[in-house]
């Protein structure tokens, strides 16, 4: 079964920004949600994102959280932390 959740890219990996809607499996975690935007957009988050900021204003900490399941018709924006240096 299938469900769609809607991914906002803000830009800072590879300059790209992607809004887009993504259908994924139900029961999908982030770190799955993150695979599929690697695949698909060509951006890794993995190395760049420190935190999730889901529509609803949950926060979600990459470093803790990547096997939590994704809700039905969740929202989020991945906000891509920059580093410096």
């Amino acid at each position: 079964m299938y469900m769609r959740v809607k991914i906002l890219v803000i830009a800072g990996v590879n300059d790209r920004t992607v809004d887009e809607q993504v259908d994924i499996e139900s029961g999908c975690t982030l770190l799955d949600l993150l695979k599929i935007i690697k695949e698909k957009y060509s951006i890794n988050l993995f190395d760049h994102t420190q935190y999730i900021i889901m529509l609803d204003g949950s926060v979600i900490n990459m470093n803790d959280h990547l096997d939590k399941k994704i809700g039905e018709n969740k929202e989020f924006t991945v906000i891509p932390s920059i580093s410096g240096g």
